[in-house]
This record gives C-alpha cells, sequence and structure tokens, in this order.
C-alpha cells in the first residue's frame, strides 16, 4: 500500500496531496503552519512533521519532493539511504554530478528516483529517439511577472544552454532540466525563454530534430502560481497513481 511522504506544502504540494487524499501519510514543510493547514483541509489527516528528523522517521514508503531545488540537494540522499523511493519535481537540482550520486545511491538501497515529464508534453518521444536526436531546443514564453519583471513589451531574456538556464532561472525551467535529462544532456539542450506580457498561460515548445524526423509540441498551461504551471502537478499525480495500476500507459 503507497504510503506517501510529501516535503514541502505549498501550490504545488497542496494539489498532489488534495489529489492523493488516503494515501499521503506525512507531510513536512520548513514552515510548519503551510503543513498544518494543509493537514486540516484533507479527509484523511496525515501527521505534519516539526523536523525533517521526524519526518524521515515516520512510517512512508515513499517521498514526494514538492519543495524547492534546495530541498532536493539538502534531503534527496537521506530520503534514499531511508530505503525510500523518491519523486522530484524541482528537477533543476539534478545536475549530472548529484544525478549520478543519487544513481549510485539507489541503486545500492535498490530504490528508484521517479521524475513526472512536469509542464510539458512529449517526454516519451525525446526518450524514444535520445540517441538520434541532432538538435533539441525548448522555447519557454511566460508573463514578465514569472520572472519579477515590469515590462510592456515582448524581449528574449535568454538564448542559450539548458544547463545555465536552469542555474539562471531556477524556480522557472525545471522543464529544461527535465528534457535534458530525457535526451542529449544539459549542454547539448538548448533554451529560449521569452518574458511576453500579453501570455496568461505558461507556453512551453520544444522542437526535436533528428534521424528519425522532428518533433513539435506546445503546452499551453494553466498557472497554480506565477511561476508553477497546473499540469506540472497533474503529471506526479498521474505517476503516482500508476504506481499501483496493473497497466501503465506511457510515461
Amino acid at each position: 500500500m503507497l504510503k506517501l511522504g510529501i516535503i514541502g506544502c505549498g501550490a504545488m504540494g497542496n494539489v498532489i496531496a488534495k489529489a492523493m487524499d488516503g494515501k499521503v501519510a506525512v507531510l513536512f514543510d520548513i514552515i510548519e503552519e503551510k503543513a498544518v493547514k494543509l493537514a486540516e483541509s484533507l479527509r484523511f489527516k496525515p501527521k505534519v512533521a516539526k523536523t525533517f528528523d521526524e519526518f524521515i522517521n515516520s512510517d512512508m514508503n515513499f517521498v514526494v519532493e514538492a519543495a524547492s531545488q534546495r530541498a532536493v540537494r539538502d534531503y534527496a540522499e537521506r530520503v534514499l539511504e531511508s530505503g525510500r523511493d523518491l519523486m522530484v519535481l524541482s528537477v533543476g537540482a539534478l545536475d549530472e554530478e548529484f544525478l549520478s550520486r543519487l544513481r549510485d545511491l539507489a541503486v545500492r538501497k535498490g530504490r528508484r528516483i521517479y521524475i513526472p515529464s512536469g509542464a510539458v508534453v512529449g517526454i516519451d518521444g525525446i526518450k524514444a529517439v535520445s540517441d538520434k536526436i541532432s538538435e533539441i531546443i525548448l522555447i519557454t514564453r511566460k508573463n514578465p511577472k514569472s520572472f519579477g519583471l515590469n515590462m510592456n513589451e515582448c524581449k528574449i531574456i535568454f538564448e542559450g544552454s539548458a544547463k545555465d538556464a536552469v542555474r539562471m532561472y531556477p524556480q522557472n525551467v525545471n522543464v529544461a532540466a527535465t528534457i535534458s535529462l530525457a535526451g542529449v544532456g544539459l549542454e547539448r539542450t538548448k533554451v529560449k525563454i521569452i518574458a511576453d506580457p500579453n501570455v496568461k498561460e505558461n507556453i512551453h515548445e520544444i522542437r526535436v530534430v533528428g534521424d528519425f524526423g522532428e518533433i513539435l509540441t506546445v503546452a499551453k498551461n494553466v498557472k497554480l502560481n506565477e511561476r508553477t504551471s497546473y499540469l506540472a502537478a497533474l503529471s506526479a499525480i498521474r505517476m503516482l497513481k500508476d504506481l499501483e495500476n496493473a497497466v501503465v500507459i506511457g510515461t
């Protein structure tokens, strides 16, 4: 039986916990009031851990990180060491060296690390053709408020590698990291970020070219907040539900 521990009780953690009500065993947030408020909103009241030590020693078998890149760096290794599987939503934290370390630890402990497709579509296709890709680019278009900017004109605010995009915009382009992991890596994946005052959605367009042909996808996402797309939460929920399904279709 799935018994979830959720790290992070903000917008993403709330949507996931409410969708998985009855499967959530324990909540943890560095702002305890957030975890208390979320627990009170659920029909099946989970435990609220006051510290991470209390969280990691609670009765659960699967941990969802829905907090931040800092949380991934601080807690991911301890989760795997404790013998639990881990879902990572703040994918930008997974640079090649850190991911390699986590992968080795997961293998030693017989555990798995899960990364949902997030706020984009087409991850299945990218995985399938990953060794045949000659070019891949992510074009992200968001309202300037998502980047803390105030502007009246559309402007390209970043153009470069996914590696640099993740470093410079850690709370806005987890999708770049996910695409890179599914495809050709952070350095070869190109990213263009556009601040556009005329858009309300978070829009992610992916273009992939290779021996297989060409893949074009566009996701126009309703927002949970200025930085987070509703689809990202839904993809995590779908993956969690698939853990207990006899038939699993796609990623």
